[in-house]
């Protein structure tokens, strides 16, 4: 487990993040809701940016956009393990931990990962390289 220190909080990460540069809807509380910017994703959770601040312990719904599995719009649970002010605007910046409590939890993280790394190139660039023999 990696541990470090970064803007007052320990981070405590399991997983590698990958970069994603994509959007997703959240949801909170009865109809509460509101569009996030993600930056990086992982097995165990991911990084938003919004305009609003969600305290710590929230649960939150997540459907990203443009993402789908089996047809269907991916779909999230998770928490929001930190949320912080960012410079410069009113932007919060929050780190998402994904709830795994159904089956399909496994499925829908590892597609975001995987759209996430499709979109990066990084499959690309590791597929055209050549090893020696």
């Amino acid at each position: 487990m990696v541990e470090e220190k970064r803007k007052g909080y320990k981070e405590a990460r399991r997983f590698a993040r990958v970069a994603f540069n994509g959007r997703m809807v959240y949801r909170y509380a009865a109809d509460d809701e509101g569009a996030a910017h993600v930056s990086d994703v992982s097995r165990g959770g991911l990084r938003m940016y919004m305009g609003r601040y969600l305290r710590p312990g929230t649960r939150i719904m997540l459907e990203a956009e443009g993402v789908r599995e089996n047809g269907q719009p991916l779909e999230l649970k998770g928490q929001i393990v930190w949320c912080a002010p960012e410079k410069p605007g009113h932007r919060f910046a929050a780190g998402v931990r994904v709830i795994y409590d159904e089956p399909d939890a496994v499925a829908a993280v590892s597609a975001l990962v995987n759209h996430a790394l499709h979109a990066s190139g990084i499959l690309d660039r590791l597929r055209d390289r050549t090893v020696p023999a």
